[in-house]
Protein backbone atom coordinates (compact mmCIF):
# COMPACT_ATOMS: atom_id res chain seq x y z
CA UNK A 1 0.00 0.00 0.00
CA UNK A 2 1.32 3.50 -1.07
CA UNK A 3 2.23 5.76 1.73
CA UNK A 4 0.05 9.06 2.32
CA UNK A 5 1.66 11.96 1.49
CA UNK A 6 2.74 14.32 4.25
CA UNK A 7 2.25 17.95 4.30
CA UNK A 8 5.72 19.65 3.68
CA UNK A 9 7.53 21.04 6.76
CA UNK A 10 7.38 24.58 6.79
CA UNK A 11 11.32 26.25 6.07
CA UNK A 12 12.61 27.01 8.79
CA UNK A 13 13.45 30.75 9.49
CA UNK A 14 16.26 32.74 10.92
CA UNK A 15 15.47 36.68 11.78
CA UNK A 16 17.99 39.43 12.50
CA UNK A 17 17.23 42.60 14.53
CA UNK A 18 19.24 44.83 16.28
CA UNK A 19 18.36 43.36 19.69
CA UNK A 20 16.73 40.47 20.91
CA UNK A 21 15.34 39.76 23.94
CA UNK A 22 14.35 36.23 25.05
CA UNK A 23 11.47 35.10 27.66
CA UNK A 24 13.68 35.61 30.53
CA UNK A 25 14.87 38.76 29.89
CA UNK A 26 18.48 37.92 28.53
CA UNK A 27 19.17 40.63 25.86
CA UNK A 28 21.19 39.61 22.39
CA UNK A 29 22.88 42.70 20.70
CA UNK A 30 22.72 42.46 17.63
CA UNK A 31 20.17 39.33 18.02
CA UNK A 32 18.46 36.64 16.18
CA UNK A 33 15.49 33.89 16.42
CA UNK A 34 14.80 30.69 14.75
CA UNK A 35 11.83 30.45 14.00
CA UNK A 36 10.40 26.61 12.76
CA UNK A 37 6.47 24.99 12.56
CA UNK A 38 5.44 28.59 13.51
CA UNK A 39 7.26 29.01 17.29
CA UNK A 40 11.01 30.10 18.25
CA UNK A 41 13.22 27.31 18.10
CA UNK A 42 15.84 29.10 19.35
CA UNK A 43 17.41 32.68 20.87
CA UNK A 44 20.49 33.81 20.82
CA UNK A 45 23.32 36.05 19.70
CA UNK A 46 23.70 36.54 15.54
CA UNK A 47 26.47 35.05 14.86
CA UNK A 48 26.02 32.36 16.95
CA UNK A 49 22.77 31.91 15.51
CA UNK A 50 23.66 32.13 11.78
CA UNK A 51 26.06 29.84 12.00
CA UNK A 52 23.82 27.12 13.94
CA UNK A 53 21.04 27.84 11.51
CA UNK A 54 23.05 28.11 8.38
CA UNK A 55 20.49 26.70 6.11
CA UNK A 56 17.53 29.02 7.56
CA UNK A 57 15.65 31.45 5.41
CA UNK A 58 17.00 35.36 6.54
CA UNK A 59 14.54 37.87 7.62
CA UNK A 60 16.09 41.33 8.31
CA UNK A 61 13.93 42.82 10.47
CA UNK A 62 16.06 45.79 10.89
CA UNK A 63 16.59 48.52 13.66
CA UNK A 64 14.28 47.06 16.12
CA UNK A 65 14.46 45.45 19.89
CA UNK A 66 12.50 42.22 19.16
CA UNK A 67 10.26 40.48 22.24
CA UNK A 68 8.69 37.08 22.86
CA UNK A 69 4.87 37.17 23.00
CA UNK A 70 3.53 38.12 26.76
CA UNK A 71 1.44 36.11 29.25
CA UNK A 72 -1.46 38.06 30.57
CA UNK A 73 -1.55 36.20 34.73
CA UNK A 74 -4.80 37.76 35.53
CA UNK A 75 -7.45 39.21 33.34
CA UNK A 76 -11.59 39.88 33.63
CA UNK A 77 -11.95 39.58 29.52
CA UNK A 78 -15.96 38.73 30.38
CA UNK A 79 -16.36 42.72 31.89
CA UNK A 80 -14.61 44.24 28.48
CA UNK A 81 -17.32 45.19 27.30
CA UNK A 82 -18.07 48.53 28.74
CA UNK A 83 -14.69 49.86 28.70
CA UNK A 84 -12.90 51.26 31.29
CA UNK A 85 -15.21 53.46 33.95
CA UNK A 86 -14.19 56.14 36.41
CA UNK A 87 -13.03 55.12 40.12
CA UNK A 88 -14.45 57.08 43.05
CA UNK A 89 -12.83 55.41 45.71
CA UNK A 90 -15.32 53.17 46.61
CA UNK A 91 -14.49 49.78 46.01
CA UNK A 92 -17.62 47.94 46.68
CA UNK A 93 -19.82 50.99 45.33
CA UNK A 94 -17.41 50.69 42.11
CA UNK A 95 -18.14 46.48 42.65
CA UNK A 96 -22.37 46.92 42.61
CA UNK A 97 -22.12 50.00 40.25
CA UNK A 98 -20.23 48.68 37.51
CA UNK A 99 -19.26 44.43 37.42
CA UNK A 100 -23.00 43.10 39.63
CA UNK A 101 -24.68 44.26 36.56
CA UNK A 102 -22.42 43.09 33.23
CA UNK A 103 -22.60 39.70 36.07
CA UNK A 104 -26.46 39.74 36.57
CA UNK A 105 -27.09 40.24 32.41
CA UNK A 106 -28.21 38.06 29.96
CA UNK A 107 -24.62 36.33 28.74
CA UNK A 108 -24.75 37.01 25.33
CA UNK A 109 -22.71 40.55 25.74
CA UNK A 110 -20.37 39.32 28.02
CA UNK A 111 -19.42 36.01 25.56
CA UNK A 112 -19.05 38.61 22.90
CA UNK A 113 -16.78 40.68 25.19
CA UNK A 114 -14.72 37.70 25.84
CA UNK A 115 -13.98 36.94 22.03
CA UNK A 116 -13.53 40.89 21.17
CA UNK A 117 -11.13 41.21 24.44
CA UNK A 118 -9.36 38.13 23.08
CA UNK A 119 -8.75 38.96 19.63
CA UNK A 120 -7.61 42.52 20.76
CA UNK A 121 -5.11 40.51 23.31
CA UNK A 122 -3.88 38.90 20.11
CA UNK A 123 -3.01 41.86 18.60
CA UNK A 124 -1.61 43.32 21.06
CA UNK A 125 1.27 40.17 21.54
CA UNK A 126 -0.47 38.65 24.37
CA UNK A 127 0.80 35.00 24.14
CA UNK A 128 -1.35 32.70 26.53
CA UNK A 129 -3.94 34.42 29.44
CA UNK A 130 -5.24 33.23 32.88
CA UNK A 131 -8.66 34.60 32.11
CA UNK A 132 -11.46 34.52 35.17
CA UNK A 133 -14.61 33.16 33.50
CA UNK A 134 -17.05 34.85 35.38
CA UNK A 135 -20.21 34.17 33.33
CA UNK A 136 -21.13 30.50 31.85
CA UNK A 137 -19.89 29.93 28.85
CA UNK A 138 -17.02 32.19 28.85
CA UNK A 139 -14.73 29.06 28.63
CA UNK A 140 -16.00 27.82 25.59
CA UNK A 141 -16.01 31.12 24.15
CA UNK A 142 -12.66 32.05 24.68
CA UNK A 143 -11.50 28.27 23.50
CA UNK A 144 -12.73 29.71 20.06
CA UNK A 145 -10.27 32.30 19.78
CA UNK A 146 -6.93 30.52 19.31
CA UNK A 147 -5.76 32.02 22.91
CA UNK A 148 -3.98 29.77 24.96
CA UNK A 149 -4.26 29.68 28.89
CA UNK A 150 -5.94 28.51 31.97
CA UNK A 151 -9.84 29.89 32.47
CA UNK A 152 -10.22 29.41 35.72
CA UNK A 153 -14.31 29.37 36.51
CA UNK A 154 -15.47 31.68 39.15
CA UNK A 155 -17.08 29.81 41.88
CA UNK A 156 -18.31 31.36 45.09
CA UNK A 157 -19.18 29.78 48.67
CA UNK A 158 -19.28 30.81 52.23
CA UNK A 159 -22.27 29.14 54.58
CA UNK A 160 -22.54 25.17 54.00
CA UNK A 161 -25.02 25.04 51.46
CA UNK A 162 -22.48 27.03 49.35
CA UNK A 163 -19.80 25.47 49.65
CA UNK A 164 -21.82 22.25 48.84
CA UNK A 165 -22.60 23.67 45.28
CA UNK A 166 -19.23 25.04 44.97
CA UNK A 167 -17.90 21.13 45.43
CA UNK A 168 -19.96 19.90 43.32
CA UNK A 169 -19.32 22.56 40.47
CA UNK A 170 -15.41 22.17 40.99
CA UNK A 171 -16.17 18.65 40.29
CA UNK A 172 -17.47 19.07 36.83
CA UNK A 173 -14.95 21.76 35.46
CA UNK A 174 -11.97 18.89 36.90
CA UNK A 175 -14.06 16.42 34.79
CA UNK A 176 -13.59 18.76 31.18
CA UNK A 177 -9.95 18.40 30.40
CA UNK A 178 -8.12 20.69 28.01
CA UNK A 179 -9.89 21.86 24.64
CA UNK A 180 -8.84 24.55 22.44
CA UNK A 181 -5.37 24.86 24.26
CA UNK A 182 -7.15 26.21 27.26
CA UNK A 183 -6.82 24.60 30.49
CA UNK A 184 -9.54 24.66 32.86
CA UNK A 185 -8.81 25.86 36.41
CA UNK A 186 -10.91 27.45 39.58
CA UNK A 187 -10.79 30.68 40.78
CA UNK A 188 -12.54 30.58 43.86
CA UNK A 189 -12.98 34.28 43.98
CA UNK A 190 -11.50 35.57 47.61
CA UNK A 191 -11.17 35.33 51.22
CA UNK A 192 -14.41 37.78 51.91
CA UNK A 193 -16.71 35.22 49.56
CA UNK A 194 -15.17 31.32 50.13
CA UNK A 195 -14.60 29.98 53.22
CA UNK A 196 -11.86 27.73 53.89
CA UNK A 197 -13.96 24.76 53.49
CA UNK A 198 -14.64 26.05 49.85
CA UNK A 199 -11.15 26.81 49.18
CA UNK A 200 -10.44 23.03 50.24
CA UNK A 201 -12.88 21.63 48.10
CA UNK A 202 -11.46 23.68 45.02
CA UNK A 203 -7.63 22.12 45.88
CA UNK A 204 -8.60 18.95 46.26
CA UNK A 205 -9.91 18.93 42.38
CA UNK A 206 -6.39 18.87 41.17
CA UNK A 207 -6.87 22.08 39.08
CA UNK A 208 -5.18 25.16 38.24
CA UNK A 209 -6.21 27.84 40.85
CA UNK A 210 -6.47 31.68 41.17
CA UNK A 211 -7.39 33.84 43.91
CA UNK A 212 -7.48 37.35 44.73
CA UNK A 213 -5.74 38.15 47.89
CA UNK A 214 -4.11 40.42 49.77
CA UNK A 215 -5.91 43.00 47.90
CA UNK A 216 -7.64 45.49 49.76
CA UNK A 217 -7.74 46.71 53.57
CA UNK A 218 -11.14 45.61 53.30
CA UNK A 219 -10.80 41.91 52.69
CA UNK A 220 -7.45 41.86 55.72
CA UNK A 221 -10.03 43.69 58.67
CA UNK A 222 -12.25 40.92 57.80
CA UNK A 223 -10.26 38.19 57.96
CA UNK A 224 -7.63 39.17 60.73
CA UNK A 225 -10.90 40.47 63.06
CA UNK A 226 -14.94 39.56 61.55
CA UNK A 227 -15.84 43.40 61.48
CA UNK A 228 -16.00 46.31 59.00
CA UNK A 229 -17.58 46.81 55.79
CA UNK A 230 -17.23 43.38 53.56
CA UNK A 231 -18.51 41.79 56.93
CA UNK A 232 -21.10 44.35 56.95
CA UNK A 233 -22.21 43.43 53.26
CA UNK A 234 -22.36 39.50 53.97
CA UNK A 235 -24.31 39.87 56.45
CA UNK A 236 -27.13 41.99 54.66
CA UNK A 237 -27.11 39.90 52.02
CA UNK A 238 -27.09 36.98 54.04
CA UNK A 239 -24.42 35.21 53.22
CA UNK A 240 -23.02 35.53 57.00
CA UNK A 241 -23.98 32.74 59.83
CA UNK A 242 -22.53 31.60 63.29
CA UNK A 243 -20.40 28.85 61.73
CA UNK A 244 -18.60 31.51 60.13
CA UNK A 245 -17.06 33.32 62.96
CA UNK A 246 -14.49 30.64 64.16
CA UNK A 247 -13.07 30.73 60.40
CA UNK A 248 -12.53 34.75 60.31
CA UNK A 249 -11.04 36.42 63.23
CA UNK A 250 -7.52 35.79 65.18
CA UNK A 251 -5.54 38.98 63.93
CA UNK A 252 -4.19 36.56 60.88
CA UNK A 253 -3.59 38.61 57.61
CA UNK A 254 -5.39 37.06 54.19
CA UNK A 255 -2.25 35.36 53.42
CA UNK A 256 -1.65 33.40 56.64
CA UNK A 257 -5.83 32.48 56.38
CA UNK A 258 -5.44 30.85 53.14
CA UNK A 259 -2.00 29.42 53.99
CA UNK A 260 -2.94 25.75 54.31
CA UNK A 261 -4.76 25.59 50.82
CA UNK A 262 -1.74 27.21 49.48
CA UNK A 263 0.45 24.69 51.05
CA UNK A 264 -2.14 21.48 49.66
CA UNK A 265 -2.06 22.77 46.60
CA UNK A 266 1.92 22.52 45.93
CA UNK A 267 2.06 25.26 43.61
CA UNK A 268 -0.87 25.60 41.31
CA UNK A 269 -2.06 28.68 43.74
CA UNK A 270 -1.76 32.26 41.22
CA UNK A 271 -2.61 35.04 43.47
CA UNK A 272 -4.05 38.34 42.14
CA UNK A 273 -2.58 41.55 43.54
CA UNK A 274 -0.91 41.01 46.70
CA UNK A 275 -1.19 44.35 47.36
CA UNK A 276 -0.38 44.97 51.24
CA UNK A 277 1.72 41.52 52.23
CA UNK A 278 4.21 41.39 55.20
CA UNK A 279 7.47 40.04 55.17
CA UNK A 280 6.29 36.53 56.76
CA UNK A 281 3.22 37.23 53.82
CA UNK A 282 6.36 37.12 51.71
CA UNK A 283 7.86 33.77 53.02
CA UNK A 284 4.82 31.93 52.74
CA UNK A 285 4.10 32.62 49.60
CA UNK A 286 7.81 31.69 48.54
CA UNK A 287 7.67 28.34 50.96
CA UNK A 288 4.25 27.22 49.25
CA UNK A 289 4.72 27.51 45.84
CA UNK A 290 2.85 30.34 45.07
CA UNK A 291 2.50 32.66 42.15
CA UNK A 292 1.41 36.12 42.32
CA UNK A 293 -0.31 38.25 39.08
CA UNK A 294 0.70 42.06 39.98
CA UNK A 295 -1.52 44.09 37.86
CA UNK A 296 0.01 47.44 38.42
CA UNK A 297 -2.20 49.81 36.13
CA UNK A 298 -5.28 47.82 38.19
CA UNK A 299 -3.30 48.57 41.79
CA UNK A 300 -2.99 52.16 40.99
CA UNK A 301 -6.38 52.90 39.56
CA UNK A 302 -7.66 51.48 42.91
CA UNK A 303 -5.49 53.25 44.95
CA UNK A 304 -2.90 51.17 45.95
CA UNK A 305 0.80 51.94 46.67
CA UNK A 306 3.86 50.34 47.57
CA UNK A 307 3.41 47.18 45.83
CA UNK A 308 6.72 44.77 47.03
CA UNK A 309 6.71 43.10 43.71
CA UNK A 310 10.98 43.48 43.76
CA UNK A 311 10.62 41.71 47.81
CA UNK A 312 8.82 39.18 46.26
CA UNK A 313 11.06 37.99 43.27
CA UNK A 314 13.74 38.94 45.47
CA UNK A 315 12.52 36.14 47.79
CA UNK A 316 11.93 33.75 45.12
CA UNK A 317 7.91 34.61 44.89
CA UNK A 318 7.79 34.09 40.92
CA UNK A 319 6.00 37.36 40.24
CA UNK A 320 3.92 37.69 36.50
CA UNK A 321 2.01 40.59 35.21
CA UNK A 322 -1.94 41.05 34.39
CA UNK A 323 -4.04 43.61 32.97
CA UNK A 324 -7.32 42.84 36.24
CA UNK A 325 -10.48 44.27 33.60
CA UNK A 326 -10.17 46.97 31.09
CA UNK A 327 -12.59 48.48 33.11
CA UNK A 328 -9.73 49.85 35.21
CA UNK A 329 -7.11 51.04 32.22
CA UNK A 330 -6.93 54.37 31.19
CA UNK A 331 -9.43 55.69 28.44
CA UNK A 332 -7.02 56.42 26.33
CA UNK A 333 -4.39 53.27 26.22
CA UNK A 334 -4.72 52.29 22.76
CA UNK A 335 -3.94 48.52 23.96
CA UNK A 336 -5.48 47.98 27.25
CA UNK A 337 -5.41 44.22 26.41
CA UNK A 338 -1.38 44.31 26.21
CA UNK A 339 1.20 43.27 28.97
CA UNK A 340 3.68 45.70 27.45
CA UNK A 341 1.27 48.90 28.95
CA UNK A 342 1.96 47.07 32.66
CA UNK A 343 5.69 46.82 31.87
CA UNK A 344 6.01 50.51 31.03
CA UNK A 345 4.51 51.09 33.82
CA UNK A 346 6.28 49.55 36.54
CA UNK A 347 9.35 50.80 34.25
CA UNK A 348 8.72 54.48 34.28
CA UNK A 349 6.95 54.46 37.74
CA UNK A 350 9.35 52.20 39.93
CA UNK A 351 12.77 51.84 37.66
CA UNK A 352 12.04 47.97 37.67
CA UNK A 353 15.43 46.35 35.87
CA UNK A 354 14.16 46.09 32.13
CA UNK A 355 14.95 42.57 32.37
CA UNK A 356 13.13 41.79 35.02
CA UNK A 357 9.96 43.17 33.50
CA UNK A 358 10.41 41.07 30.41
CA UNK A 359 11.02 37.85 32.61
CA UNK A 360 7.89 38.83 35.05
CA UNK A 361 5.56 39.48 31.27
CA UNK A 362 6.79 36.12 29.82
CA UNK A 363 8.45 33.54 31.42
CA UNK A 364 7.55 34.28 34.72
CA UNK A 365 3.59 34.38 33.01
CA UNK A 366 3.90 30.84 31.55
CA UNK A 367 5.29 29.50 35.42
CA UNK A 368 2.47 31.11 36.71
CA UNK A 369 -0.01 28.78 34.63
CA UNK A 370 1.96 25.75 34.76
CA UNK A 371 2.48 26.15 30.92
CA UNK A 372 5.60 25.86 28.94
CA UNK A 373 7.57 29.11 27.28
CA UNK A 374 6.07 28.77 23.94
CA UNK A 375 6.77 31.74 21.31
CA UNK A 376 4.22 32.42 18.63
CA UNK A 377 4.11 35.53 18.39
CA UNK A 378 6.60 38.89 18.73
CA UNK A 379 6.40 42.57 19.51
CA UNK A 380 9.05 44.70 17.37
CA UNK A 381 10.07 47.69 19.23
CA UNK A 382 11.72 50.54 16.93
CA UNK A 383 15.27 51.44 18.56
CA UNK A 384 18.24 53.13 16.80
CA UNK A 385 20.77 50.41 16.66
CA UNK A 386 23.66 52.26 17.78
CA UNK A 387 21.94 53.70 21.56
CA UNK A 388 23.17 52.51 24.31
CA UNK A 389 20.67 50.16 26.25
CA UNK A 390 18.55 49.25 23.38
CA UNK A 391 15.79 47.41 25.46
CA UNK A 392 15.27 50.17 27.88
CA UNK A 393 15.13 52.75 25.83
CA UNK A 394 12.29 50.70 23.25
CA UNK A 395 10.27 50.07 26.57
CA UNK A 396 10.67 53.60 27.75
CA UNK A 397 9.21 54.91 24.26
CA UNK A 398 5.26 54.91 24.12
CA UNK A 399 4.29 53.47 20.91
CA UNK A 400 2.17 50.61 20.73
CA UNK A 401 4.19 47.87 19.07
CA UNK A 402 4.33 45.90 15.92
CA UNK A 403 3.06 42.37 17.03
CA UNK A 404 3.91 39.42 14.04
CA UNK A 405 2.22 36.02 14.67
CA UNK A 406 4.54 33.44 13.63
CA UNK A 407 2.16 30.59 12.94
CA UNK A 408 -1.08 28.94 13.85
CA UNK A 409 -1.26 28.75 17.91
Amino acid sequence: MPEAPTEPKPEPELLLAAAVCDPWGELFRPGALAVRGGEVAAWGPADDLERTWAGARRVDLGPVVVLPGMVNAHAHLDLAGRGPRPYGGDFLGWVRAEVLPMRRAAPGPALAAVRAAAAASLAAGVEAIGDVAGVPGARAALRGTGLRGVSYEEVFGLRPAAVERLAGRAAEVAAEGEAGGVAPGLQPHAPYSVSPAGYAACVGTGLRLSTHLAELAEEAELVARGTGPMRAMLGEAGLWGPELEEAYGGGRSPVAWLAPSLAAAAGRFVVAHANHVSDEDIATLAATGTSVAYCPVASAYFGHRGHRHRELLDAGVNVALGTDSVLCQPPDEPQPHGILPQVRTLLRRDGTEPATLVRMACANGFAALGLPVRTTRLLLLPVDADAGDPLRRALAGGAPPRTVALGPV
